[in-house]
Order: C-alpha cells, then sequence, then structure tokens
C-alpha cells in the first residue's frame, strides 16, 4: 500500500503544483502513478478469474456427482440409523435428521455398546483431485444396510477451493455451483436419507403389488 500510494501522493501534490518539480518529471510521475494505480484492479481482476474458472471447473463435477443415486429398497417405517462418520461429536447436519419433519426418530452416534440400528450412514472424506491452482474435495454419503453391507442410496457434497473462494455442489447444496465460505447446512443430507427411505418404502409397495 505504501508502494503505491506514496508515489500517488506526490504525483496529485505535483499536479496541483504543491510539490514543484519539472514538466518532464511530473510527466514520469504520472505515468508511473497510472502504472501503480492500475495494480489493484489487475490484481483483483486476476482473482476474479481464478474463482470464476473455479466455478467453471466445478459444474462437470457437479453434473456428474451431484445427484443421489438409490438402489435398493431399506425396511418399510425404518426411523433410526447409525452415523459413521469422522470426528468427536455429531456432524452439524445430525440435528436436521431428527428435526421435527425430519426423516428419523433418532440416530446412534459412536455408541458404547451393541448398534441397534439395521442401516448405518457412512461419511468419508476424499481429496478428488489437487493441482497448484484448485483442490476439490468430496465427502461422500453412503446410506447402508448394515446387515449385509450393501449400500441403499450414495451420495456426494463436492467443495471446490480456489484461492480464498469456495464453491459447494452436491446433496447439501443443489446441483447448481454455489459460492459458500461454510460446509452447507444439513438439510440436503436429511432429505438425501427421507428420500432413501420414502423410496424405499415406493420399492417395497411395488415389488409387493407385482404378480
Amino acid at each position: 500500500m505504501v508502494l503505491v500510494a506514496a508515489p500517488l501522493a506526490l504525483t496529485v501534490l505535483a499536479a496541483f503544483d504543491v510539490v514543484r518539480i519539472g514538466s518532464a518529471a511530473k510527466r514520469r510521475g504520472l505515468q508511473i502513478a497510472a502504472v501503480l494505480a492500475a495494480v489493484p484492479a489487475v490484481l483483483w481482476l486476476g482473482r476474479a478469474v481464478w474463482s470464476g474458472a473455479g466455478a467453471a471447473h466445478l459444474e462437470p463435477l457437479c453434473a456428474a456427482y451431484a445427484t443421489p443415486q438409490y438402489y435398493s429398497a431399506a425396511a418399510a417405517g425404518t426411523r433410526s440409523l447409525l452415523i459413521d462418520a469422522p470426528g468427536e461429536e455429531p456432524p452439524a447436519w445430525a440435528a436436521a435428521l431428527v428435526a421435527p419433519g425430519g426423516p428419523l426418530d433418532q440416530y446412534e452416534w459412536k455408541p458404547a455398546g451393541v448398534v441397534q440400528s439395521a442401516y448405518a450412514l457412512e461419511v468419508r472424506h476424499l481429496v478428488h483431485h489437487r493441482n497448484r491452482w484448485f483442490t476439490v474435495e468430496m465427502e461422500r454419503y453412503r446410506l447402508l444396510d448394515r446387515g449385509y453391507g450393501t449400500p441403499i442410496a450414495e451420495g456426494d457434497e463436492l467443495r471446490l477451493r480456489a484461492g480464498s473462494r469456495s464453491f459447494h455442489c452436491g446433496i447439501g447444496s443443489g446441483r447448481a455451483v454455489t459460492d459458500r465460505t461454510t460446509h452447507p447446512g444439513g438439510d440436503g443430507v436429511a432429505r438425501f436419507v427421507q428420500r432413501a427411505f420414502r423410496g424405499s418404502e415406493t420399492i417395497s409397495a411395488l415389488s409387493r403389488s407385482a404378480p
């Protein structure tokens, strides 16, 4: 800031003849000041292009990963599951699972005794790829039948970092690329679980009605 402000201040003073300098020096000072004044604009433009490229880079990944996949039927009326996620405390989105209107009556978190839930929501953090410009990370959500180890549904939340900017898409943020500085809330995860269980009930009803 000093390097930019000092020549600009001197040039402005010289332009108003507060500081007496020759016309050649004044002209040279104006040229230097113009170049220095352009530096913040160039930096801002470069950062904007970098961030915009990050958002554009994430769009095809959103198209490939942001839509959850639902595979098979869970037991009708399931209202509990085990959350298998890293960390010492339940994730922030877990509260939405048991909120009024949410898909669960309760969830189990690193129980000390026997696990009661027949299903588990497994969350794993993955680095999709990293280069000198962007880092793309994923949280992969897998709803599993614990008895057989088979997936009921799978979904991903993607996060791309471009400098100080962060972009999201996935089951927490939706298919569109969004710009957020924090992790998305839990409503998307709750909808993912709710749709998986409701979809399973639909599959079960169709299988019962089939000849």
